[in-house]
């Protein structure tokens, strides 16, 4: 365990926090850290737990220390050799065994502790879930439909969409240029009556020049729920959009995406 000096207050020091983010910094770029777990409020015995339960890796106790009392800004490090580090105190090693051993005489299995720490939960977030066999009626046939597009273009267009509080535009853009494709990225500019006439037709050239609508995802209305999606389908209820959006997709065998 990588220690960490406190003020009166019980906070850890600033600079001693640091010099340790440095250190873990350093054992991680030199391959020597295997993982790391920081200790919150409920002390050594939670944080071993937590990464003893991931792979079920056992793990041994070497010291005796106050297992659950709080120690912010210590960090727990698996290494996969012995540290030379001044402010670093061996807890135990790992083990084959799936179980927690504090002492000779006192050990605690995994499987059993981990039964225990997702129980409360369990009714919220299954972990199982029920088992409903439906017999499905095996039908062969020996006709094969074969889909061809209407439309026959090398590179298909895509055309991606930019409203307030979207991201990842230019990220869709690159990812279809590397496939192959030819992005388009429009802004729904809305700062002015004159603003949203002039994005309106600009956005319905493109759909109607494009193979492919690709909606970013993002932040729309502060975050409200469903506020994207409540933006960005109020703008394509204007007449123009929707008309345009359903000739691409019943006529032009158009694709409309949605990033999530």
């Amino acid at each position: 365990m990588l220690k960490t000096k406190y003020t009166e207050d019980l906070i850890p020091d600033f600079e001693d926090l640091k010099e340790n983010y440095e250190t873990i910094h350093k054992l991680i770029g030199e391959g020597k850290a295997i993982s790391i777990a920081t200790v919150r409020q409920n002390g050594i015995a939670d944080t071993l737990s937590k990464m003893c339960f991931g792979n079920k890796i056992g793990f041994e106790f070497r010291a005796d220390k106050c297992l659950f009392k709080p120690r912010y800004g210590a960090f727990v490090i698996e290494a996969s050799e012995e540290l030379d580090v001044d402010k670093l105190e061996l807890l135990g090693t790992t083990s084959k065994e799936k179980e927690i051993r504090i002492s000779e005489n006192e050990k605690l299995d995994l499987d059993e502790l981990i039964k225990l720490w997702e129980e409360p939960l369990e009714k919220v977030f299954p972990t199982k879930a029920e088992s409903k066999f439906t017999k499905i009626e095996n039908v062969l046939s020996d006709k094969k439909q074969v889909l061809v597009a209407k439309s026959k273009i090398a590179r298909p267009r895509v055309f991606i969409p930019v409203f307030p509080g979207t991201n990842c535009e230019y990220d869709l853009a690159k990812a279809f240029i590397d496939a192959g494709a030819d992005p388009k990225i429009a802004v729904f500019k809305n700062l002015k009556e004159n603003d949203i006439e002039e994005s309106i037709l600009e956005m319905e050239k493109a759909i109607n020049e494009a193979q492919i609508i690709m909606l970013p995802g993002g932040f729309s209305a502060g975050d409200e729920p469903d506020g994207s999606g409540k933006f960005i389908a109020t703008v394509f209820r204007n007449p123009r959009l929707k008309e345009a959006i359903h000739k691409h997709l019943n006529e032009q065998d158009g694709l409309m995406l949605r990033n999530m």
